[in-house]
């Protein structure tokens, strides 16, 4: 009977030490994928955000020509470049590691850090798309810009509704832009400490 038990015991002890060594792995699996993703993921906002001083300024340049030929009426015919990029960024592996159940099994703080970074990143990708949508708004006048005569053949209304979508695109770039850099940041808790 003794020997029973002790086979039970035994083999308890290793299905336990198999499950323990099987979570580890699958923690230590999960932790190297975020934070891959999570490199990637900075390379692709570095980017972002070494262009968006140029994007800022094509678009403080419209305001300023739609400026000029409001406070002059003079003729403005300088070409406009309303190009705006999407950078997007990943969260496939976040969403394996909730689903999978690894968060549970890492600790808590490390569960918060890459929370908060991800909450961060949905954050800005909600922000992007919102910025989107005010430089298509902005983009709607490309077509009605004379190559020759730029703005010029805006009537005042006109010139008007283009100024507060430039003006629009403006802030939410800006605002991107903060998110972008708080998102940076939230990154380099992990990228840093790799």
């Amino acid at each position: 009977m003794l020997t029973v038990v002790l086979g039970i015991l035994i083999a308890l002890g290793l299905e336990g030490l198999v499950e323990w060594n099987h979570h580890r792995h699958l923690v230590s699996e999960t932790r190297q994928s975020l934070n891959s993703e999570i490199r990637d993921n900075q390379a692709h906002l570095k980017q972002g955000l070494a262009l968006a001083p140029a994007d800022e300024k094509r678009v403080r340049s419209a305001i300023q020509l739609a400026q000029a030929r409001e406070n002059s009426h003079t003729v403005v015919n300088t070409p406009l470049d309303l190009n705006f990029g999407l950078f997007p960024l990943n969260s496939t592996n976040w969403n394996t590691a909730q689903s999978s159940g690894a968060l549970g099994l890492m600790e808590e703080s490390e569960v918060q850090r890459y929370t908060r970074i991800y909450t961060v990143q949905q954050t800005f990708l909600n922000k992007q798309d919102n910025t989107l949508n005010h430089w298509m708004d902005l983009q709607k006048w490309a077509p009605f810009l004379d190559s020759e005569r730029g703005i010029n053949g805006f009537s005042e209304q006109d010139l008007d509704q283009f100024k507060m979508s430039a003006s629009l695109a403006l802030i939410h770039l800006q605002t991107e832009e903060s998110i972008a850099r708080t998102l940076d940041e939230a990154y380099n808790t992990v990228t840093s400490a790799h």
